[in-house]
């Protein structure tokens, strides 16, 4: 299966799970497509994991927005940044693979704060332009870096423990959005 066939499938299965996709083509800005989307969903607050950003993105992010915590630079305790991720309205990392066969994103970290920028705030948003696609996670795990543990993020959090009613956000983010090529 060809990389653009493998994108198109990770695409569906992560519409399907209830994920958002933004699309950011060679010719747009992400930086103008994310701080639209910030702005449009009235987000304030952001707290960013350790993780390699676009330059540019991030001085925008500082002028225009409310960062609680930057975990790049950051030595903040575990309780201080758990404090701080239930506050943000939004988490922002980076994704290091998509799984076409099941929509997933997966974060390779070790770092408990970068797990919370992903599971805490009620919306998570994942900045994925130059992230490789594997057919399935046996491909990914052939490649993947022996001294991290792994997040696979399949959209966002769900239950259906309540008379059976599935609800989103119960146990994690509400909405999980992509910005992918």
């Amino acid at each position: 299966m060809s990389t653009d066939d493998q994108l198109k499938t990770f695409k569906e299965n992560w519409l399907d799970v209830s994920g958002e996709y933004i699309s950011v083509s060679p010719d747009r800005d992400i930086c103008e497509l994310l701080i639209k989307f910030l702005s449009d969903n009235d987000i304030k607050s952001l707290v960013l994991a350790d993780a390699q950003y676009p330059t540019d993105l991030l001085e925008k992010l500082k002028s225009g927005f409310e960062i609680l915590a930057d975990f790049r630079s950051e030595n903040t305790s575990i309780d201080e940044a758990k404090a701080l991720c239930n506050r943000a309205d939004a988490g922002v990392s980076t994704a290091d693979a998509l799984i076409s066969a099941t929509g997933s994103v997966v974060i390779a970290t070790n770092s408990p704060r970068d797990k919370m920028v992903s599971s805490l705030p009620e919306i998570h948003i994942v900045i994925a332009t130059d992230t490789p696609v594997f057919k399935d996670q046996h491909d990914y795990l052939k490649t993947a870096p022996s001294d991290s543990a792994f997040c696979f993020i399949t959209g966002p959090s769900r239950t259906a423990d309540i008379e059976k009613t599935l609800i989103l956000g119960a146990h994690g983010p509400k909405r999980v959005i992509v910005f992918g090529r």
